[in-house]
């Protein structure tokens, strides 16, 4: 068997964690820049006044481009029936709604407090024109024209902020919620219902009710996993199964993971007790392989993973792996 690949956006996320790590850091360093050159004078100070204003107006004009942004999770086919019978996919995961909610009330205050407040907008833009004309004393007890600038400074921060957060919510967060809906649907839900349909027969409660449910959660997934590495050569139907999902949204778990690599190092105990080498080889690399991204997702899973390497223990799916140089590094327990 194959190692089960990662997922294919792995490299994207990375890209993008970077990008975003990027901006803070320069958004980060004008912050500071601006408050240390507000604290002299001239025309560094008057600048740094500038690049203060405009960031927070922009921060403010963030805030409120995410609430009007988030997006509205509804059901693909309100109509489990039709979906039964072949029409539009339902929905298999319910979604929390409250962050939708908390947006709706925010968003339907703020406009009708902003509209009943427009008219007072010049009052308060010629009075912050006016604080900033008495305290902003950068050219020899004079403000110079920062004061007529400032207002410009504060609208187009928080338009520009506002619209930035917006785009970005509209085009991230709504690809998110649709994958975080679906990530059950298609040949991966079809996958967990044929495991569990085989396993009925055995008379397991928790594959009888996977494959009747018409909502298969992760939770689901992982408790069938957990179930099969308990059963006879049941290592052999969780790497099958972890295959099928290797897609999913089930890969950013640990457990997932964890269980798949428990169910490696089953086939690593039968491969060598049937002097496979070829297949013990290939158990020992994706038992490794598991190990390391249920680590790299949740660094608590060492202990968990060292625990299951004691062959006198309880729970020995990782005992092929104890001696291991490259297992006992990621679990911290170097000889």
């Amino acid at each position: 068997m194959e190692k089960i690949p990662a997922e294919e956006s792995d490299q994207k996320d990375a890209g993008k964690f970077r990008i975003l790590a990027i901006i803070v850091g320069i958004i980060g360093l004008l912050v500071a820049g601006g408050l240390i050159a507000s604290q002299g004078s001239g025309l560094v100070a008057a600048i740094g006044i500038g690049v203060e204003i405009f960031i927070a107006s922009a921060a403010v004009g963030v805030v409120l481009g995410f609430l009007f942004a988030v997006p509205r999770v509804l059901s693909q086919n309100p109509d489990p029936a039709a979906a039964k019978a072949g029409g539009a996919k339902a929905r298999f995961l319910e979604s929390n709604t409250n962050l939708e909610s908390i947006s709706d009330w925010l968003t339907t205050m703020l406009v009708g407090v902003g509209i009943s407040q427009l008219y007072r907008l010049n009052d308060a833009l010629l009075g912050f024109r006016n604080y900033i004309d008495a305290t902003a004393r950068v050219f020899d007890g004079s403000a110079g024209s920062l004061p007529a600038v400032a207002p410009l400074l504060l609208i187009t921060g928080a338009v520009s902020g506002f619209i930035a957060m917006y785009l970005y919510t509209r085009l991230n967060l709504a690809k998110l919620f649709s994958e975080t809906e679906s990530f059950l649907h298609g040949e991966a839900r079809r996958a967990i219902v044929a495991v569990a349909r085989s396993l009925e027969p055995e008379g397991a409660s928790l594959a009888a009710m996977v494959a009747t449910s018409d909502n298969v959660t992760s939770e689901d997934a992982l408790d069938l996993m957990f179930d099969l590495l308990y059963k006879p050569n049941g290592y052999r139907r969780v790497i099958d199964l972890a295959a099928q999902l290797s897609h999913s949204l089930l890969t950013k778990s640990a457990t997932y993971w964890f269980y798949v690599a428990a169910a490696f190092g089953q086939q690593l105990k039968d491969a060598r007790a049937n002097d496979d080498s070829a297949l013990a080889e290939s158990a020992l690399e994706n038992a490794l392989d598991a190990a390391k991204r249920a680590v790299r997702l949740d660094g608590s899973y060492r202990a968990r993973l060292w625990n299951i390497s004691n062959p006198q223990g309880p729970d020995d799916d990782l005992a092929g792996l104890r001696d291991d140089p490259r297992f006992l590094a990621l679990v911290g327990r170097n000889k």
